[in-house]
């Protein structure tokens, strides 16, 4: 193949979503921590996904009802945007975005954009809260499905957050 078919290849395939690139960088609960606004546990309340004007683009916005705060200004409750989503049978899916489900308990680390925030790290910034299964502590898992305790994972949360 020619240098001048390659390239136009390249950029059909880049284009098209023919090729996919890693972006994410991996983060430690450190990084997630530092980069964080804010850092909340709570209740997904409601997901509703919104169209673009055009068209051409989706965002699902992620209500979550605070339970616990552990970083940043008070708040009762975040809206969270999440690009893609699926409404009037079409859908839209950006690789590496976390996915939340209505009634789920999370932490999440998030970057404060005016009105919504957005999830630090795409899926890395996102734990689900889950009780253990003797039912006397709660745990924390990660995108891997590595569990640990909530308290652990909050000391290390606030050890991290110390200036």
């Amino acid at each position: 193949m020619g240098r001048k078919a390659f390239l136009l290849f390249f950029l059909y395939a880049t284009a098209t979503g023919g090729i996919a690139f890693p972006s994410q960088q991996k983060l430690s609960l450190d990084e997630l921590t530092r980069q964080a606004d804010t850092i909340v546990k709570g209740r997904v309340e409601d997901i509703r996904t919104q169209t673009s004007p055009d068209r051409s683009n989706m965002t699902t916005l992620v209500m979550i009802a605070v339970e616990d705060q552990w970083k940043g200004r008070k708040v009762s409750s975040v809206t969270v945007a999440l690009a893609g989503g699926a409404t009037g049978g079409i859908a839209q899916s950006v690789e590496g975005e976390p996915r939340f489900s209505k009634d789920e308990r999370v932490i999440v680390f998030l970057k404060d954009r005016g009105q919504q925030y957005a999830v630090v790290g795409a899926r890395q910034g996102k734990f689900a809260v889950t009780d253990d299964p003797a039912g006397k502590a709660e745990m924390v898992v990660d995108l891997t499905g590595n569990r640990q305790e909530l308290k652990k994972f909050r000391a290390a949360v606030e050890t991290a957050a110390r200036p």
